[in-house]
């Protein structure tokens, strides 16, 4: 807690140090909860400090305990969704798009599985609208991001301060490659979905069709 309280406060050098602190101590002692959740965090320190070969061999490391842990259940699918998640926007900063997309994917896929519909769809749903729009999947993307904005107000959860500004440039980024009215529909046709619907929709791209221009569907 001390490691998330310090990097919300963006202090990043502190929240490395603390979740270094509790990763070292999960290795140590053989405690898996403590590897998982504390490499997961420190990834997200590193990538916020845009260390991102650090921050995937983190998320890796995350992974790979989880999964030996696969007796335990939900719990393994939400820890696996969560660093998924992070592994795909940190390929997405990385300019590894293809990548990015398979990774939120394989984080929707567990989400899929075992429900859970709160701020890690949320995330995911978001990152992956960023990576979808710069390959050209820009009403798509708008539509993920109108699901988002759902999840968020449905779960009653706030996106994370050092996550705010890279939300915005994502949202102007699609924004700017629709026109205006192609936009706010395929917000809309996103903001009406119930989790259910906008994780279906996230790994099948399938909702109501309406004409729009060419330039939204190239």
């Amino acid at each position: 807690m001390r490691g998330i309280l310090a990097w919300l406060a963006g202090d990043t050098r502190r929240a490395a140090a603390l979740w270094d602190e509790t990763l070292e101590e999960g290795r140590e002692l053989g405690i898996a909860a403590l590897v998982v959740v504390g490499a997961r965090q420190r990834a997200i320190v590193a990538r916020s400090e845009g260390d991102y070969e650090r921050a995937t061999e983190l998320l890796q490391e995350s992974i790979a305990c989880s999964e030996s842990q696969a007796s335990l259940g939900a719990n393994v699918d939400y820890q696996l969704a969560r660093s998924f998640s992070n592994l795909g926007r940190v390929a997405y900063l990385e300019g590894d798009h293809r990548r990015a997309r398979f990774m939120l994917r394989n984080a929707l896929a567990k989400i899929s599985a075992a429900p859970f519909h709160g701020y890690e769809l949320a995330d995911c749903l978001e990152w992956l609208a960023a990576a979808a729009n710069v390959t050209g999947a820009r009403v798509y993307a708008a539509v993920l991001l109108g699901a988002a904005d759902a999840r968020w107000r449905a779960c009653g959860g706030m996106r994370h301060a050092p996550l705010q500004a890279g939300y915005e440039r994502d949202v102007e980024s699609v924004r700017g490659s629709l026109d205006a009215e192609d936009f706010a529909f395929a917000w809309a046709e996103g903001s009406k979905m119930d989790a259910d619907r906008a994780v279906a929709y996230a790994l099948h791209g399938k909702t109501r069709r309406r004409a729009v221009s060419a330039t939204a569907l190239g």
